[in-house]
């Protein structure tokens, strides 16, 4: 397959354009890769982030207690956030802007002064009001007033703890999508990199078989010389024979001829020997230029195999960044999820205790397993994520007493009825907040424990994998 000039040109040019064209794809492959590697990474590690510190920032303003007006300032003092407190009480934030710039501890706003409280987070200022003196002799009215704030409240930080949820479970989706895709592109990587060095190993073996073919042809060079060396020989001896043939006269005529066919043979041999030699000549440079060509091949293709393997560390370290994203974001979302669980029992004391005050409520005598909560435990989010964990089923019996307490007190002590005693309500009410104290622990341990699990996962999957 080696003796065609034609065929091994286009044989060599055919190679050498598939090797060119497969190292250009895995270079527009790399950066690409490359782009998508850094481009992916960055703006999930800033989403995650920003919604670290959001979160952070909304669990430090709901820690104020709802008779206090909240005013949060950006690093510009720009109001960045107002609760319903002071969204209803304040028309005009700039007392209360300079007050804190010129770091007074007071503020008048209207016909009311307000005590400051600053506390610094990250770029915020969280400003406390508090009134220290009330013009409104109507306190039963100011009292229901600031219930109703803080139910509102409750009910806002819940909203935008469902819309965090809803957010981050999309992140989740797309985390996934995108660690999906990064296994993907790391397995063909991979493949590119057994393929290039099947080609590598394919061209080191032709590399071998050009190397014998060199050698060979030199040896038959060599047997061509010693074939001429025997023709010269045999032509001088033909010359030998045919002058001792012509001084034997009469009698050497046959001897002369057969003198004279053996140097034609000799001739011919010397000839034929020559072409030959021509042929293995010409054979031996074009092998030559073979063996050039392939041993640029076989450096191209090394190349490429290096940079190939390159491209796949870094494939593996951006899936790995990517799987590890997926779980980041799993383990933020369980965290709201159980605070929402906790919002959601809190507002239900809420509305229980807005009973017994007789003030406006929306409680609702139910047993355990008909509140969100209990919702959440046995049909919902709680159930579908949690429900493996060994605590679990240890929040059912507080979840069912604080229900059992509260439906007692609130049926026994309501705003109307007059008869209900104080140690009554006191007894009550420390029931509920017993029990809802292990409410919350167990809620504390289910994250926990689902968090051990998500961190095994992680594990297995960033480092088991690699074994």
């Amino acid at each position: 397959m080696f003796f065609g000039n034609k065929k091994n040109d286009i044989l060599i040019e055919s190679l050498n354009n598939e090797i060119l064209e497969l190292k250009n794809r895995l270079e527009d492959k790399d950066n690409e890769l490359k782009n998508l590697a850094n481009s992916s990474s960055l703006k999930l590690e800033n989403i995650i982030k920003n919604k670290d510190e959001e979160i952070e920032l909304y669990k430090t303003i709901s820690a104020f207690s709802q008779e206090e007006g909240v005013v949060v300032l950006d690093k510009e003092d720009k109001v960045f956030f107002v609760n319903d407190l002071s969204k209803s009480n304040i028309k005009d934030f700039s007392e209360i802007i300079n007050a804190v710039k010129a770091n007074e501890d007071k503020v008048i706003l209207e016909e009311c002064e307000a005590k400051i409280s600053v506390k610094k987070y990250n770029n915020y200022n969280i400003i406390s009001l508090v009134k220290t003196s009330i013009h409104d002799n109507k306190e039963g009215g100011l009292l229901e007033r600031h219930n109703k704030n803080m139910t509102r409240s409750l009910g806002d930080t819940q909203t935008t703890y469902l819309e965090l949820l809803k957010e981050l479970q999309e992140m989740q989706k797309e985390s996934k999508e995108t660690a999906i895709g990064s296994t993907q592109g790391l397995t063909l990587t991979k493949e590119v990199v057994i393929d290039t060095d099947n080609l590598y190993k394919e061209i080191a073996s032709e590399n071998e078989v050009v190397d014998s073919l060199v050698s060979k042809s030199k040896d038959i060079a060599q047997v061509i010389n010693i074939i001429q060396e025997i023709a010269f020989q045999t032509n001088i001896l033909s010359l030998n024979a045919a002058v001792e043939a012509a001084t034997a006269g009469e009698a050497g005529k046959g001897f002369a001829v057969v003198a004279q066919e053996v140097r034609n043979l000799a001739s011919r041999s010397a000839d034929a020997a020559k072409q030959i030699k021509d042929v293995v000549t010409t054979i031996q440079k074009e092998t030559e230029k073979i063996k050039e060509s392939s041993d640029t091949v076989t450096s191209v293709v090394n190349e490429t195999k290096g940079r190939i393997e390159a491209l796949s560390k870094l494939m593996n370290t951006f899936q790995k960044n990517s799987n590890r994203a997926v779980f980041e974001v799993e383990s933020i979302s369980n965290k709201i999820f159980i605070n929402l669980a906790k919002l959601d029992h809190v507002i239900y004391k809420n509305n229980l205790y807005q009973l017994i005050f007789g003030n406006s409520h929306n409680f609702k005598p139910v047993d355990h397993t008909q509140c969100r909560l209990g919702q959440w435990y046995s049909s919902g989010l709680g159930k579908q994520e949690f429900s493996f964990t060994h605590s679990y089923k240890g929040l059912d019996n507080p979840h069912s007493i604080v229900h059992k307490e509260a439906n007692i007190l609130a049926n026994e002590c309501s705003g109307n009825e007059i008869s209900c005693s104080k140690e009554l309500i006191e007894n009550k009410i420390d029931l509920v907040e017993k029990a809802s104290e292990q409410v919350f622990i167990f809620l504390d341990r289910i994250l926990e424990e689902k968090n051990e699990q998500v961190m095994k996962e992680a594990t297995n999957k960033l480092f088991n994998e690699e074994k």
